[in-house]
């Protein structure tokens, strides 16, 4: 989904949001079967860039763009809307 999203933004959020992609995943559970496609990664992203990047992905689901993987956007948008919750929370 990040790679995906990244697809929807400009530089430099979009070479931000990448760059979380950069790093070691998280470790799948033992019984995981995807491949590199489905690793998970730590998003160190502000609240200011998780705003920007759902106010995109908002936009660009209400079009009805797609990605190269995705044909429906709305799993991306409440992916956004609850980390943006996280950050209110935090």
């Amino acid at each position: 989904m990040l790679v995906e999203t990244a697809s929807l933004l400009d530089d430099p959020l979009r070479a931000t949001l990448l760059a979380n992609c950069q790093g070691t995943p998280l470790p799948k559970p033992g019984d995981h079967k995807g491949g590199v496609d489905t690793d998970m990664f730590e998003v160190g992203l502000s609240p200011v860039e998780v705003a920007a990047i759902l106010g995109v992905v908002e936009a660009a689901a209400q079009r009805g763009a797609t990605t190269p993987r995705s044909a429906k956007l709305g799993g991306f948008v409440a992916a956004w809307r609850e980390l943006k919750e996280w950050h209110r929370n935090v």
